[in-house]
């Protein structure tokens, strides 16, 4: 087994995660984002993704990944306008459009961009 179907395996509590809190989240309307706000949801969620991949794969640790988890939520909650279930129906939006595979290989192209298109001010 490859050590990307091995990342793939262990990458499902994430994913489980997101469905989850989407589906408590239904109840509220669906709101299109564009733009920056749709760039920024992609980062979060490519970014946590990744995090918790690399957690299971123990080529980080947890507090690495909790410090990641936690500048994914800062940039939900500074550059993406919303409810809080609308910002999670639109990252299970973004999850569903993507693989695990595709997560991987669009972090690593894109994740110095996120890093400085969605500061920490």
């Amino acid at each position: 087994m490859s050590a990307r179907v091995a990342l793939w395996c262990r990458a499902g509590l994430v994913g489980a995660v997101v469905a989850t809190l989407a589906g408590a989240a239904m109840a509220q309307g669906r709101r299109v984002y564009v733009g920056e706000e749709a760039e920024a949801l992609k980062c979060a969620y490519i970014i946590s993704q990744t995090a918790a991949v690399m957690e299971r794969a123990e080529i980080i640790g947890t507090r690495d990944k909790e410090f990641v988890l936690l500048y994914a939520g800062y940039i939900l909650q500074i550059y993406v306008s919303g409810t809080e279930n609308q910002k999670l129906l639109a990252l299970k939006a973004v999850a569903d459009r993507r693989d695990l595979e595709q997560t991987l290989d669009e972090f690593e192209a894109q994740s110095d961009y996120c890093r400085k298109r969605f500061p920490i001010r």
